[in-house]
């Protein structure tokens, strides 16, 4: 929450999103795509919170210099945020099933990786294909 303040308070998030926009041409379609990438691998080291506090406000300076919708980026960083399955450190029920000795971190990286990606494809589905259905446009 701090570091997302800092880079607030300093105006370093508008140098950070005007570097990376000088650098790169995305659709908008893919500006979230990629921010919602960046929340789920973040996600699996560190809590749910903690990513949300870190990418939002950059996000939010993506969205402001591209004219991205802000509700749009804040379902992209806050939904991927929540789909930690690899490791028990993503979220309190994968350290709880893991603390019970069942299995190995190899053995839930391994099953955790795959639906990772499957849940990042049905949520890049929705968001390019439900998403304008009911409105929400980026």
């Amino acid at each position: 929450i701090v570091l997302g303040q800092a880079l607030n308070e300093t105006e370093g998030i508008h140098w950070l999103t005007m570097k990376i926009m000088n650098c790169y041409s995305f659709t908008p379609f893919q500006i979230l795509a990629v921010v919602a990438f960046f929340a789920i691998l973040l996600t699996e080291g560190i809590s749910n919170v903690a990513v949300v506090a870190m990418i939002l406000p950059l996000a939010y300076g993506l969205a402001d210099a591209t004219g991205l919708n802000p509700v749009a980026v804040t379902y992209a960083v806050a939904i991927p945020s929540g789909l930690a399955f690899s490791l028990p450190i993503g979220t309190p029920p994968n350290a709880i099933c893991y603390s019970s000795g069942y299995y190995k971190v190899s053995e839930s990286f391994r099953s955790g990786f795959f639906m990772n990606m499957i849940s990042y494809g049905v949520f890049v589905f929705m968001m390019y294909f439900y998403w304008p259905l009911i409105g929400l446009n980026y």
